[in-house]
């Protein structure tokens, strides 16, 4: 059960209080993931319903765009299936395209190996080593320490500030999901149309085309534009802000959140 947060003297409501309540709120509701994850999913399903439909039953014969019409009416009345295998699909999605985003932070932590190679940087970076069990320096795992450090890790609390940091996650997983789900919509309805080539001739396949070609279309523009664009600044603002909080945090030696954990670093 989520609390209210408790008012502070004077009137004014506690910041650690409201911060921890829209933690706990989120954690419980966790609406914004919910809508990314199957907006994403359904932007595959539906069309996909769609197919079926063209494949396995019989058209209407009034012409494509009416038996378009009537295939989306399908998935459309059963609203309580049609969302929970938007859901479901949507993590598949998310499954398949998250190497992406661990790929761009693979590219932030070679940069940050750049940067410290130059005499500028030297010292700006000097606690970006990390020490293994045996002594040896291992490359800064910064998604190990901000799950220790700055969330639920060795003490059992979090800082609010990965809370925050945390949920900006969402605005990069909804620049990624959702463009891979309109990709997936396009090539689907490609195939529908080509479903439908059977039944209507040139008309489906001229529809076909130029289905396809939008997903080619956009395709090109996600690829050499949106990901290095959008996705790509996105992921490293929030790898640069958990190394940020990291180093934030080992400055501040009596933290809780650092305490007992300060080993691993130098």
């Amino acid at each position: 059960m989520v609390q209210m947060p408790q008012r502070a003297r004077g009137g004014e409501i506690d910041m650690d209080n409201l911060l921890s309540f829209l933690e706990k709120f989120f954690d419980q509701v966790n609406l914004g993931r919910a809508l990314i994850y199957t907006g994403a999913g359904l932007l595959f399903v539906l069309p996909i319903f769609m197919l079926f439909e063209a494949l396995f039953c019989p058209g209407s014969g009034a012409g494509l765009e009416q038996d378009l019409l009537n295939h989306l009416k399908v998935p459309l009345e059963k609203p309580v299936y049609l969302l929970i295998g938007s859901y479901v699909f949507g993590l598949i999605v998310v499954t398949g395209s998250y190497p992406i985003i661990d790929s761009i932070q693979k590219k932030y932590m070679d940069s940050l190996e750049e940067n410290k190679k130059s005499k500028d940087n030297k010292k700006a970076n000097a606690k970006l080593i990390d020490v293994g069990s045996k002594g040896e320096k291992e490359p800064l795992n910064v998604n190990y320490h901000f799950i220790n450090l700055a969330q639920k890790g060795q003490t059992g609390t979090r800082e609010p500030l990965g809370w925050l940091i945390t949920e900006y996650f969402r605005f990069v997983e909804a620049a990624l999901y959702l463009p891979m789900g309109i990709l997936g919509f396009f090539a689907i309805f490609s195939f529908y149309f080509a479903a439908q080539i059977p039944n209507y001739g040139l008309k489906a396949l001229i529809y076909g085309a130029i289905s396809m070609g939008i997903f080619l279309c956009l395709f090109i523009f996600f690829w050499f534009f949106w990901l290095k664009k959008v996705v790509e600044p996105a992921v490293f603002f929030f790898q640069n802000a958990k190394l940020s909080l990291i180093k934030g945090l080992l400055k501040s030696k009596s933290s809780c959140f650092v305490r007992g954990h300060l080993g691993r670093l130098q």
